[in-house]
């Protein structure tokens, strides 16, 4: 993270340097990765679910949904730590998100 702080202070600078996109690279990776797991976490844990003798199909489907809905809840709320904040500078939403994938 540390690593990712003084990345921040020269994206405030320069947005195209070397060490910015560089970083740009590793999240959208990181993030692709994220939603391929969690697409499958989601199909697994909803057949298991399915699958239990004591519940119906719509109650897994019920289940699947309010997890999905506290884990995009806590990425919100990672993200939302420059809500607040009115300067509209690319290293604030970076920030942001570097939040989000400490969450991911």
């Amino acid at each position: 993270m540390a690593q990712n702080l003084a990345i921040l202070t020269c994206i405030g600078r320069e947005l195209y340097t070397p060490a910015a996109k560089s970083l740009a690279r590793e999240m959208l990776m990181k993030t692709r990765e994220f939603i391929g797991e969690f697409c499958g976490f989601v199909e697994d844990f909803f057949s298991e679910m399915n699958g239990a003798p004591a519940m119906s199909a719509g109650e897994a489907w019920a289940l699947t949904k309010e997890l999905m809905g506290v884990i995009y809840k806590n990425l919100a709320m990672a993200r939302g730590v420059v809500d607040g904040i009115r300067e509209n500078s690319p290293g604030f939403h970076i920030w942001g998100a570097l939040k989000a994938h400490e969450v991911m």
